[in-house]
This record gives structure tokens, C-alpha cells and sequence, in this order.
């Protein structure tokens, strides 16, 4: 329940965080109508509440579910495996609809920076079910 919460909060504080970031650089700003020189503007709190609303109900459900899903890693052996390898999985599914979308629109820099990220990911995959097999190989098996 710890991981659950403390995934979530998180989360939300990140999203506060961003949005409040983008508020301060200008980006709720809309211009004031009733300024008739339109040189006025205004901050669209309806636009960023609704917005940090949204993202913080998403926050909540996916936090709660990555903050289970740590808990679960912790689990040794094959039975945390699939757990530990979350991670590595969400960045090859992104990195890969990234270099088959946005790659083109981006050029040479991201699409190399994406490859070695999917490549790196597989390689942690590769590397966390390898020390899965060798701890479970040299513990002693329990008669």
C-alpha cells in the first residue's frame, strides 16, 4: 500500500511541478478582451487546472499501478523477473513507435539517440534474466 501512495504522490507532485513550470514560462497566457488595445493578457486558469487535473487523475492510476508493480519487483527470482523488466520494456515499445513515427521528423541525432536507448533497454532485459538464472542456479535448493 506504501508503494501505492508514495507512486502516486509522486507522480502528482511531478505534474504540479511541470505545470507550474509551463505557467511561469507563459504558456497559460491568453489575452485579456476586455483590454481594447489587446496589449493586456491574462493567465487561462480553467485551461491549466483542467489540464493538471487530467494529468493527475492519470497519475493516480498509473502511478498507483507502477508503485504495485516496484513492490512486486522486489520479489526474488523468476517469480520479480517480469516486474524488474517493466522498465526496459515501456522504453523499447517507446523508443521504437518514436523511430517509426518521429524519427523521420526529428533526423539523424534522435534516431541514434532512440537505437541506443531501445539497444540499452535489451540489454538490461538480457542482463536482469541472466543474474536471474545465475542467483537461482548458486543458491542452495531448500530439501
Amino acid at each position: 500500500m506504501e508503494s501505492v501512495v508514495l507512486a502516486f504522490a509522486s507522480l502528482v507532485v511531478a505534474v504540479i511541478a511541470y505545470y507550474l513550470t509551463k505557467l511561469c514560462q507563459g504558456e497559460f497566457r491568453k489575452v485579456d478582451l476586455s483590454d481594447p488595445t489587446g496589449g493586456t493578457t491574462q493567465i487561462d486558469w480553467f485551461g491549466f487546472s483542467s489540464k493538471a487535473l487530467v494529468w493527475c487523475i492519470f497519475a493516480l492510476l498509473l502511478g498507483s499501478l507502477l508503485g504495485l508493480v516496484g513492490n512486486l519487483a522486489r520479489n526474488h527470482g523468476l517469480r520479480g523477473l517480469p516486474f524488474r523488466a517493466v522498465v526496459p520494456l515501456v522504453a523499447i515499445v517507446d523508443t521504437s513507435q518514436r523511430l517509426d513515427v518521429d524519427a523521420p521528423l526529428q533526423g539523424a541525432v534522435a534516431t541514434a539517440t532512440w537505437t541506443v536507448i531501445r539497444v540499452l533497454a535489451a540489454a538490461a532485459i538480457l542482463a536482469l534474466i541472466g543474474h536471474t538464472v545465475l542467483t537461482r542456479r548458486s543458491r542452495p535448493s531448500a530439501k
